[in-house]
């Protein structure tokens, strides 16, 4: 499980920089 401290952290720095992508998306395909 030595890689699960870095899979976390690669998940927390992916899901911040993919999260506003998707909204921005998201906004664009509601309007």
């Amino acid at each position: 499980m030595e890689g699960g401290p870095v899979f976390g952290k690669n998940a927390c720095l992916v899901g911040i920089l993919i999260r506003p992508m998707k909204q921005s998306a998201g906004g664009a395909e509601i309007q």
